[in-house]
């Protein structure tokens, strides 16, 4: 039994962590999907392109299906 109890501390922790943080709207490699939704809200949704600047490599719509939330 000794040798699973770090398993069984760290399956806990992160049990915990997932239930804690499931409020959050984006994981750490999510965020840059929010630019492009800021600029479609910021612009009364008047073109579905974003500036180049704000490019994530996927289709623009992502952006602005979140922007609408």
């Amino acid at each position: 039994m000794l040798k699973h109890k770090p398993l069984a501390i760290a399956f806990i922790f992160f049990v915990i962590l997932t239930f804690l943080s499931r409020y959050i709207p984006f994981f750490w490699d999510g965020v840059y999907f929010t630019k492009p939704a800021e600029f479609f809200y910021n612009n009364s949704y008047s073109t579905l392109v974003p500036p180049i600047e704000m490019d994530t490599g996927i289709f623009p719509l992502f952006g602005f299906y979140i922007s609408k939330f």
